[in-house]
């Protein structure tokens, strides 16, 4: 089946599921997360004995107070039957992916439940927090100046960083901290100064869990960063791609994060440092960094380089994170800055600290995408230029320098909305997604990296599977050319004057 059939093919759930092909990454993903949920328990069971021997639960989170991660335990004890006998059935069934994916659900819906309980609880700061991610979320595709990874698949990754990976550091995040401050007490007595030696615990555990928050929240945003390379990456083919894809992860895992700490005290500054100062700081900046690398793979050759960016990105952002936790409040205590008012510490230090912090992290993701954007009005100039000159009608000579103007094209959608209302602006703008899709195509039928020779010599000699993917990429590009000409009936020309 071309591509071009592929695209053409329905969007119910169903469709979409046999589109989504073998979820094997996806069930790897879901079942190292309830491999390293089952680990924190064991962990948590071993060193939480209850003092005496009064035969309470070796569990904490199974004690009262612990409310949803006790629903999220119980939740991990019956999902695991479950999809065990999902995956069963998925053998025996004529539509086995659609089984496999609903082990994959089935899996990761425990890790769901601390957020979902969050935004349910607190729904007043899940609206404050509407404007202020919306703005960031339209900010991150509107920032693609030519070609834009599809709403849906941005939403998707928000959604990821909401549910899934915000969840399963808070569920993790609890049963570590659990952990290391049992830990810590039973190698160090509180002593005969119980206030000073508590103290010292308290930080210690601060500390320990700045290193497991950042490797959790990280390994957990990078895995949905990979698995929509690996499940949308027909519309992540660059760093800029990859770029905006990381960053909405990062905003779903803030949103989740906001929600929850403004719960638990200082509500007013948690949220001014999350969905004002630093809303396109920390987690956001993090994944887009990841995100970027992630997109760049599509334009390597080498497995080894692949893996090498992924890999270097990731332990970037595990390292930001962790010193994002733990350097402010050193700093703060070497620079005697502890009495500093409320007003200083919200207008000077929490800015101070976001420049002083996570600054290289934010320059770097900037550069990331001021290259990724030369490279792409580059290869635009060029593909859009020869999709013109082909005659077919899908790009004109009149459509060149709007399309290759974004400052043009934004005000030729403003006055189109402003003119002619909301349909003839949407009408233009899947246009011009399409025109972009059609000159995207093209440049990455001629610039695709090769793959790595393989192994065997006899398997070099053989070209059949390349001409078919030759095929294939024409076949794609016919069919678009296609769909550019069907939407180019529904919209309709704005005024003379409009890209002036």
């Amino acid at each position: 089946m071309t591509a071009a059939d592929r695209s053409s093919r329905g969007t119910r759930p169903g469709d979409l599921v046999d589109r989504l092909g073998d979820p094997g990454r996806a069930w790897f993903v879901a079942r190292a997360f309830l491999i390293l949920y089952g680990v924190e328990l064991w962990l948590n069971a071993v060193r939480n004995r209850p003092p005496g021997g009064d035969g309470g639960p070796a569990l904490l989170i199974l004690a009262p107070g612990y409310g949803v991660h006790r629903v999220t335990f119980w939740a991990f004890v019956a999902c695991v039957p479950a999809v065990v006998l999902t995956k069963l059935v998925a053998r025996r069934s004529g539509r086995a992916n659609r089984w496999r994916w609903a082990a994959v659900a089935l899996a990761l819906l425990p890790f769901a439940l601390p957020s979902l309980d969050a935004l349910a609880t607190n729904p007043l700061w899940v609206l404050a927090c509407v404007p202020t991610t919306g703005f960031a979320l339209w900010t991150v595709h509107r920032s693609q100046s030519y070609v834009r990874v599809p709403p849906p698949v941005l939403l998707a990754a928000f959604a990821w960083g909401l549910l899934p990976a915000f969840g399963f550091a808070a569920a993790t995040g609890v049963l570590g901290r659990l952990t290391a401050l049992a830990t810590r007490r039973s190698a160090e007595p509180l002593g005969a100064d119980p206030v000073s030696a508590a103290a010292d615990i308290a930080g210690d555990v601060q500390h320990l869990m700045a290193w497991h928050s950042g490797i959790g929240e990280e390994l957990a945003k990078a895995a949905g960063i990979l698995l929509l390379l690996r499940y949308a990456g027909r519309h992540v083919h660059d760093a800029v791609s990859g770029l905006a894809v990381g960053a909405a992860v990062g905003l779903g895992f803030n949103l989740g994060e906001t929600v929850l700490v403004t719960s638990q005290g200082d509500a007013a500054f948690q949220f001014y440092a999350r969905q004002g100062v630093g809303l396109f700081a920390a987690h956001t900046a993090f994944s887009a960094l990841v995100g970027a690398a992630a997109g760049l793979t599509r334009r390597l050759a080498s497995e080894r380089d692949r893996r090498t960016a992924v890999v270097g990105a990731v332990v970037a952002a595990v390292g930001a994170n962790v010193a994002a936790g733990t350097l402010p409040p050193w700093l703060t205590h070497l620079l005697d800055l502890e009495g500093a008012g409320d007003l200083v510490r919200t207008l000077v230090l929490t800015p101070l600290w976001i420049v002083v912090v996570q600054g290289t992290v934010i320059l770097a993701v900037l550069r990331v995408r001021r290259a990724g954007l030369r490279r792409q009005a580059a290869a635009m100039a060029t593909e859009v230029t020869g999709e013109a000159a082909t005659g077919r009608g899908a790009i004109t000579e009149a459509d060149v320098p709007l399309l290759l103007d974004p400052a043009a094209r934004t005000r030729r959608e403003i006055t189109t909305l402003r003119r002619d209302g909301w349909r003839p602006f949407r009408a233009l703008s899947r246009l011009q997604a399409a025109q972009f899709e059609l000159a995207t195509r093209r440049w990455l039928a001629t610039t695709d990296p090769p793959a790595d020779p393989p192994a065997d010599p006899q398997a070099a000699a053989g070209t059949d599977a390349d001409a078919d993917a030759d095929a294939d990429a024409d076949a794609e590009i016919e069919h678009l050319r296609r769909r550019v000409l069907e939407l180019r009936g529904a919209a309709r020309p704005a005024s003379p004057d409009v890209a002036r």
